[in-house]
């Protein structure tokens, strides 16, 4: 019988991943996104409503509640 070589493993690495806040996950967006998809849209959106709403005193948070 021939003999079979095991294949060497390679080495594990773990994933990567960057964590973006409001301001900086909108200008990626803005920079990469395509202009043209509904999903960067939505996100842009979603990401300008959490800005508002973090600029907001909280007395007008309260007062809309």
């Amino acid at each position: 019988m021939p003999s079979k070589r095991k294949a060497k493993k390679k080495r594990y690495t773990s994933p990567s991943f960057n964590i973006h806040d409001a301001q900086s996950a909108k200008a990626e967006l803005e920079a990469r996104g395509q202009p043209k998809d509904p999903n960067v849209h939505r996100i842009l959106r979603s990401i300008n409503q959490q800005l508002e709403t973090s600029k907001k005193p909280k007395s007008d948070l309260e007062e809309s509640a």
